[in-house]
């Protein structure tokens, strides 16, 4: 038994909860739809490269909001992250890479200085159905802000008022705030609403510039907006990375986690220059992020499948099996890369989670052994913990006669070696 697997197999039962983590510091900077325990991530990391002395870089081909990036980079690993949603990597570009600190008090300064002196012109921001998901006033406040950032020199720093926008645009928008999904406020909510835009947008400015890193540009992560299957393909070499520490999307985003429908109203206010490039069709209407992500697309065909992928599919309404077939058809040509990638006797390290379909749970966990085996990987252990608070709603979805599906409450951490 490796020394990795002892560490492991030590804790006490439950001690990979961290059921009194609630999301703080560095966290708060912006919300983003479930996202991974910071001090779990960084006990497993730190546990690897203690007993894994030739770790010395680390991918996240879903990074997210780069919750595995930031704990990585504390542990001085050479840290590569890739997500085809561009708010994630706005945000993973700001929590890992930090900001030239001393230059945003500054700017920070100016803005609330302009926001409290005399009036100033200002275009008021417009897009598709702009008035449906915004109030007037507030449109104009937060357009007031959009002008301020454009207006700044520096790119890190408007990363920095971008990503702290974002949450400000989302706090005040007229979507609910208890599902990822964009559903309207009923009107009384909306009207009742106050708007302190302004202040609440300086207030989180001032504070959240305490959790970051002083921007170091010899120490910056490689960061990749796009689909991870075409990006580890043009990217990353045979063999060149020593662990892969991620969490995938566990189905189809637009009916398991609709982490683009969540972002759409955030982007089409932020200035997508300042993201890496990526084609504005990634954008062009509400639901096309979420449709480009993993099995957003269905497919015909020839796909991986194993018992457990066809003892759940044989429970599930017909019309359902094309959208799992596609996620699961997607996930095996990104596995296949992240196994080529990786060096030999290099860690892959996924977690995951078993999602419901028609109240059946699609056996992720095990789909991705029998995938890792067809390549040859060992399972050196499994990490089974409770969700206890991790950013989703209790309810994910409505089955037509069924009612309301919960969402999982248990995901599991598997360790794979490559032989």
């Amino acid at each position: 038994m490796s020394d990795l697997i002892n560490r492991i197999n030590s804790y006490e039962k439950d001690f990979w909860d961290f059921k009194q983590y609630y999301g703080n510091g560095i966290e708060k900077i912006c919300r983003y739809p479930a996202v991974m325990v910071s001090p779990m991530q960084y006990q497993l990391l730190s546990d690897i490269v203690d007993t894994q002395s030739e770790i010395k870089t680390v991918l996240d081909p879903f990074h997210g909001s780069a919750t595995v990036l930031y704990e990585a980079k504390k542990l001085g690993l050479k840290t590569y992250g890739i997500d085809i949603n561009p708010l994630a990597n706005l945000i993973a570009h700001v929590k890992v890479d930090g900001v030239n600190k001393k230059y945003a008090l500054k700017v920070i300064d100016s803005i609330e200085l302009s926001l409290l002196g005399d009036s100033f012109n200002y275009d008021v921001h417009d897009f598709i159905n702009i008035d449906k998901w915004f109030r007037k006033d507030i449109k104009e406040s937060l357009s007031k802000l959009r002008h301020l950032i454009l207006r700044v020199d520096d790119l890190h720093t408007r990363r920095y008022l971008w990503v702290c926008f974002a949450d400000i645009v989302r706090r005040f928008s007229n979507t609910r705030s208890s599902t990822f999904k964009l559903h309207v406020k009923e009107p009384e909510t909306i009207n009742k609403m106050k708007n302190d835009v302004e202040k609440q947008f300086i207030k989180k400015i001032k504070s959240n510039l305490a959790y970051l890193h002083d921007f170091n540009n010899k120490n910056r992560t490689s960061l990749y907006l796009g689909d991870s299957k075409e990006v580890l393909k043009d990217k990353f070499k045979d063999s060149s990375i020593n662990l892969i520490c991620t969490s995938p999307p566990y189905g189809d985003n637009q009916t398991t986690v609709t982490y683009g429908q969540f972002s759409m109203l955030q982007l089409y206010w932020i200035d997508t220059m300042d993201c890496d490039d990526f084609p504005l069709d990634l954008i062009s209407n509400y639901s096309s992020l979420d449709r480009e992500s993993l099995g957003g697309r269905r497919k015909e065909g020839s796909y991986f499948n194993c018992k457990a992928l066809s003892d759940s599919l044989k429970q599930i309404s017909v019309d359902k099996h094309k959208k799992i077939i596609s996620f699961i058809d997607d996930y095996y040509w990104v596995f296949k890369e992240m196994h080529r990638i990786l060096s030999k006797n290099g860690l892959l390290v996924i977690t995951v989670g078993n999602r419901t379909v028609d109240r059946v749970k699609i056996p992720f966990d095990t789909i991705n052994i029998d995938i890792a085996k067809s390549f040859g990987m060992n399972l050196e252990t499994t990490i089974e913990r409770n969700i206890h608070n991790k950013s989703i709603p209790k309810n994910v979805s409505r089955v037509k006669k069924l009612g309301s599906v919960k969402s999982m409450t248990k995901e599991k951490t598997l360790i794979f070696r490559k032989g």
